[in-house]
């Protein structure tokens, strides 16, 4: 492993996914992220299932996603501390420290912040966190990755309860994140095919039945209405993701459903 590698992604990164466990499974929320050398500071919409329980169980990943194209991603284990405007006498005792923090998210991940207008702009101060949470993750380990190579296939249909506009951003994409709850969280880079067969790097599925979820998105492809993400929860069993919950976000939070399994036919495009 290459520490200069992995300082390399996490400076060069705007963006990254908070990877969660709870009595649902795995969480994956996106969030725009600076490094301080020593922790990383996330800063997202305000999501009240996430926020609970980071507070319940610290210990949590983020996933940094590729730099360049072709390299390697990073996978940091750590701690996590939750700060929101629901704690007064947190914010007054690290209000100095958070606004630093804040300050250099302003700072270096400018172009992230106002491409995630729609959701986390204007840049908050501590003392407009009302929809906005800041979490600081303690690292303790970090493991570089090479995702998987991508293979000839298809990419699932997104469930219909999307929104069209989301599943039009997001159809065809293939290269997604996983991860799956048992003694510990266990998450990776990976790609994704007709059925919901999943292809991990690491394999992070295992033989069996366990509470799974994955994250795809575009937040590359419209800058002003902010990175369009979709994440799917559910079960994994023998390679496959059974999808039981959905959550997308333009920029920020758009939605939540259930996610019910729909009859079998031809191939259904967006509206």
């Amino acid at each position: 492993m290459s520490e200069r590698e992995i300082d390399e992604v996490l400076r060069g990164a705007e963006r990254c996914l908070l990877v969660t466990g709870g009595a649902d499974g795995p969480g994956l929320t996106p969030a725009v992220f600076w490094s301080d050398g020593h922790a990383l500071w996330l800063l997202s919409a305000e999501q009240k299932v996430e926020r609970d329980v980071l507070r319940a169980e610290p210990a949590c990943g983020v996933y940094v996603a590729p730099h360049e194209p072709g390299g390697p991603a990073v996978l940091v284990d750590g701690q996590a501390r939750v700060y929101t405007a629901d704690e007064p006498l947190a914010l007054a005792l690290h209000g100095p420290v958070i606004s630093t923090a804040l300050a250099a998210l302003a700072t270096t991940r400018a172009g992230a912040l106002l491409g995630s207008r729609r959701g986390l702009a204007p840049l908050p101060m501590v003392g407009g966190l009302a929809t906005r949470v800041v979490t600081r993750v303690a690292v303790e380990r970090t493991t570089l990755v090479d995702p998987p190579t991508m293979t000839s296939g298809v990419a699932p249909p997104l469930p219909t309860v999307v929104p069209a506009d989301v599943r039009r951003t997001l159809a065809g994409r293939r290269a997604i994140v996983a991860a799956v709850q048992d003694d510990r969280l266990r998450f990776g880079p990976g790609i994704w095919s007709t059925g919901f067969a999943l292809d991990t790097v690491p394999d992070v599925l295992g033989p069996s039945r366990r509470p799974a979820a994955i994250c795809v998105d575009a937040d590359e492809t419209d800058r002003l209405a902010g990175p369009v993400t979709l994440t799917l929860q559910g079960q994994a069993a023998e390679g496959r993701l059974e999808p039981l919950r959905v959550t997308w976000w333009r920029g920020g939070v758009a939605g939540r459903a259930e996610v019910t399994p729909e009859a079998p036919g031809g191939v259904e495009l967006p509206d």
